[in-house]
């Protein structure tokens, strides 16, 4: 008999490689350099010699109910806390986001909000 918990983690497997795909092209990009892809990849920024890196991390608004509205609200605040640096200019977005669920719907919304949002979002350098 297979644990449960075993059985969990493989279904939350193809989640988390539903996100991955998602993500794909957000790495694909100037001073964005894939060096081993895939899920559990690696992904390396290599900027120029003039340009200084700075890396931050922010939440969305927590009275925020509504899945869609809250990842919005990441996006969101995370931009605007990015530009809030002298002369910075978003870049590139990493995730350190593992899909806590299995239903194929729900993964593929907030990815694809996610990985819209720093395709789309205004000023960044791709």
């Amino acid at each position: 008999m297979i644990d449960p918990y075993l059985l969990d983690i493989r279904e939350k497997e193809s989640s988390s490689e539903l996100l991955v795909e998602l993500f794909r092209p957000t790495l694909e990009r100037e001073f964005v350099q894939q060096l081993v892809p895939g899920k559990n990849g690696i992904s390396a920024i290599k900027l120029p010699s003039e340009y200084l890196l700075v890396g931050h991390a922010s939440g969305g608004d927590y009275s925020i109910r509504n899945t869609q509205d809250y990842v919005h609200s990441v996006m969101a605040r995370l931009l605007e806390n990015t530009r809030k640096f002298h002369g910075a200019v978003p870049l590139a977005m990493a995730n350190v986001i593992d899909a806590y669920s299995t239903d194929e719907a729900f993964v593929r919304n907030v990815g694809s909000i996610l990985a819209d949002s720093c395709l789309n979002a205004e000023g960044c350098l791709y």
